[in-house]
């Protein structure tokens, strides 16, 4: 019984390293998809300011 306690511990440790691992890299994935969507948006506000400046002028 008491082996199969620790088996069990073992697993959930690994368990839970593995799901911090996993939280970690969505985590960066979600901060990169972030910064991406904000540089476009940058982009594309430049792009367009810039364009509504030449019909202008």
């Amino acid at each position: 019984l008491l082996e199969h306690f620790q088996v069990g511990f073992v697993v959930l440790v690994e368990v839970e390293f593995v799901g911090q691992i996993l939280v970690v890299l969505v985590g960066l994935f979600v901060v990169e998809v972030l910064v991406v969507v904000v540089v476009l948006v940058e982009v594309m506000v430049e792009v367009h300011e810039r364009n509504f400046v030449q019909l202008r002028g």
